[in-house]
């Protein structure tokens, strides 16, 4: 193995152990850690926060479509019911004259 293949398998990429950059290298990672931490943090959270917003909106207008279906289910409900009794009241209004004008000598 010569120089740089020791070096690749030791970490480093074409450097010796002893060279500067390789020190330079040490304190870069040191440093930016903390920093790719944070930013990676900070992603996570807005990300977050934006799904937060995204899952409100949706119950919400869940919420409001389900509003919306059971008032039109209890305004039909209502409609059919009304419908069944305005027929039964035309029924008895249509049997009362039937029997009026059969048997005219009928009174309350």
């Amino acid at each position: 193995m010569d120089e740089r293949d020791q070096a690749n398998s030791a970490g480093g990429v074409g450097l010796s152990e002893g060279s500067a950059a390789t020190g330079n290298k040490k304190r870069f990672s040191t440093l930016a850690t903390p920093g790719l931490a944070i930013v990676v943090l900070v992603i996570g959270c807005l990300g977050s926060l934006g799904g937060a917003k995204t899952w409100e909106s949706y119950i919400s207008r869940q919420n409001a479509n389900a509003a919306d279906n059971s008032v039109n289910a209890t305004s039909s409900a209502i409609a059919a019911s009304l419908k069944t009794e305005l027929l039964r009241d035309s029924d008895l209004t249509e049997m009362a004259k039937t029997i009026d004008l059969t048997e005219p000598g009928i009174s309350n």
